[in-house]
């Protein structure tokens, strides 16, 4: 498994007035809930309209106690929480904080089974290489292992 990083700039300045780069994370095609219960199905054996359904009820479930302010935990894979931004919107007292200033909602994940960047042996010793990808050649290549957060 590898992860494609490339350099980006920053839009916004550092403290020093300079623009600094970043790695960022190369994406490729999008997979589907589709893709994903046809994968599960070859590997269960499970009739793939069985498994799809599975799969789409697992996600309204998912959205449905999101949208309701829980979190959502699926055991050693990761954690869902619901957020909001609202960026520039401040009030000075407590009690004038109202859902108005809210201008974006969305969930985020913190991954269990990846959890932090080790170089250590885990209970999941899953080896993720990372590769920066300069002048369309992979260069900068390292291997790390994802450990799980017990």
């Amino acid at each position: 498994m590898t992860i494609y990083l490339k350099a980006f700039r920053s839009s916004q300045e550092n403290r020093e007035g300079k623009k600094l780069f970043y790695p960022k994370v190369v994406l490729k095609s999008t997979i589907t809930l589709e893709i994903i219960a046809k994968k599960i199905s070859s590997e269960s054996e499970r009739p793939f309209d069985e498994t799809l359904d599975t799969c789409k009820r697992l996600l309204e479930t998912t959205c449905k106690y999101l949208c309701e302010s829980h979190p959502v935990k699926y055991a050693d894979f990761g954690l869902f929480t619901p957020i909001v931004f609202s960026s520039g919107k401040g009030v000075e007292k407590k009690e004038d904080v109202s859902a108005t200033q809210v201008h974006t909602t969305c969930f985020k994940f913190r991954s269990v089974l990846l959890g932090e960047v080790s170089t250590n042996n885990t209970m999941y010793n899953i080896p993720i290489q990372l590769a920066v990808i300069k002048d369309k050649e992979t260069e900068d290549t390292s291997t790390v292992y994802l450990q799980s957060k017990e």
